[in-house]
């Protein structure tokens, strides 16, 4: 059975985010739509920190466990982030729908 919460989570990603190409560590890249935001307050931050940093949101259809050292590529050319290619740091939030990872340039 579909289940139609996760469809309309990945087609409301791909409406509104950015082409990209996720790399699982020692993997092959597949193509998934997010939504990147930087200067994001408090990424990651246990100590209880200000911290400011990016983040991308994945549809969890798309990857189910996005891992420390796994790249995110921009490959959408209208963004300001085409070409860029991201690490992700670590999952930041998640529910049963989209994971939330904190990632470097």
């Amino acid at each position: 059975m579909t289940d139609v919460f996760a469809d309309m989570t990945a087609d409301s990603l791909a409406a509104v985010g950015e082409s990209a190409v996720y790399t699982p560590t020692g993997g092959s890249g597949q193509a998934v739509d997010v939504v990147l935001s930087d200067d994001v307050d408090s990424v990651g931050s246990e100590l209880g920190v200000n911290d400011y940093g990016t983040t991308i949101d994945i549809a969890r259809s798309a990857v189910e466990q996005p891992a420390h050292g796994d790249t995110v590529e921009i490959t959408d050319s209208d963004s300001p982030y085409h070409g860029t290619t991201f690490t992700v740091h670590e999952a930041v939030w998640r529910d049963q729908y989209v994971t939330r990872v904190s990632v470097m340039p």
